[in-house]
């Protein structure tokens, strides 16, 4: 895989320092965005696949589903104990370290407030079936969830199948091209699937100013692509090395490498030595505002980052997060790779998935 090659600075071996030139001037707070617009563009991004038909923005929700036809608004998902809900709430629907002062209340009923972006509020359950309840006062979302209701696996009401398993490996042919995905969350409980790739389906948009330019990325695979990579490598290190061997004597024997898949294993594992394996997850986030001591539209941009191998904390099974961020003419650093993409999917109805994926691993 080619690395993609930095544009105005190399990567650092750990979390960078800010550099700018020492102007730290009086009207700094009246010209940088706040934090919020983007954590309300996270939120979204996190929650819904956003797509847009001319002028429509289209949000295609990938956690829960309508039970009740009557409320379309209103999905249903399952996940494994509350402890479980809460870091969802907290940690998939937002960077809890950037936004942990839009929070309130307490484990019993919590609030994100996000301003004049919406509000979205957090209410624990019954204790029996019901787990937690997420209410979306969001605009933006306002009719493609109003509400979230997270019950147990044993409550959940479908006896869902899942068309793939964490660790197959499809591929799929476009214009007679082969790319390589990997599956690394099932579809269950109302929660989609993931597969993952470092093979296509990322883009990037040139931006510029007087002062710098970079590529912003787009299309990377998600956060909770990342996620479900990690739990598999915590929780079952040897199944992730047997499965990189049985795909490298695939390719050895096939005497061809099947796309860059073998990356995702060959990284986490050099990563977890090394703590240096890094990986860009979602768009890069970035705006263009008036930087009035300069009198120059200037570009801001905050790009987010996985270090594979390496755990968020003692017990967690999450890699180690973490963002590079600049503006005005400060230094430009990115993620060490940047070239991934992550899709979603539920049940291979009227074989749509089947059509469109072969399974080449484990049934090579």
């Amino acid at each position: 895989m080619v690395c993609i090659p930095l544009l105005l600075a190399s990567c650092s071996e750990s979390s960078p320092e800010i550099i700018n030139d020492g102007d730290d001037d009086e009207d700094d707070a009246e010209d940088v965005m706040s934090n919020v617009d983007f954590l309300a563009d996270y939120l979204v991004q996190s929650l819904c696949a956003v797509d847009s038909v001319g002028d429509t923005e289209i949000l295609t929700p990938r956690y829960g589903k309508v039970l009740n036809e009557s409320l379309p608004t209103d999905l249903t998902c399952s996940m494994k104990d509350e402890a479980a809900a809460m870091d969802f709430f907290q940690h998939t629907l937002s960077d809890f370290e950037l936004a942990e002062e839009l929070y309130s209340g307490d484990a019993g009923r919590m609030v994100y407030d996000l301003g004049e972006y919406g509000k979205i509020t957090y209410t624990t359950g019954d204790g029996v079936s019901e787990i937690a309840r997420i209410s979306f006062d969001v605009p933006r979302l306002k009719n493609t969830m109003r509400s979230l209701t997270i019950v147990t696996p044993q409550a959940w009401p479908e006896n869902n199948t899942s068309p793939y398993a964490v660790g197959d490996v499809l591929c799929e042919t476009v214009n007679g091209k082969k790319y390589y995905w990997l599956v690394v969350r099932e579809y269950q409980g109302g929660v989609d699937g993931i597969m993952m790739t470092v093979d296509t389906g990322w883009w990037t948009e040139h931006r510029e100013d007087h002062y710098k330019s970079f590529d912003s990325y787009r299309g990377c695979a998600g956060k909770d692509a990342w996620d479900a990579l990690s739990q598999w490598w915590f929780d079952d290190e040897r199944d992730f090395r047997q499965e990189l061997r049985a795909i490298q004597e695939i390719e050895k024997s096939n005497g061809a490498r099947l796309g860059w898949i073998t990356d995702l294993f060959t990284r986490t594992i050099e990563g977890a030595k090394t703590g240096k394996e890094e990986y860009q997850y979602g768009n890069t986030w970035d705006n263009k505002y008036y930087w009035w001591a300069k009198v120059r539209n200037v570009w801001e941009a905050r790009s987010y980052y996985v270090k594979l191998g390496v755990r968020e904390s003692n017990n967690s099974t999450r890699f180690k997060s973490d963002s590079y961020y600049f503006k005005r003419n400060w230094s430009v650093v990115f993620p060490k790779y940047r070239n991934s993409s992550s899709r979603y999917f539920q049940s291979d109805r009227n074989n749509q998935l089947s059509n469109h994926y072969r399974i080449i691993y484990p049934e090579w």
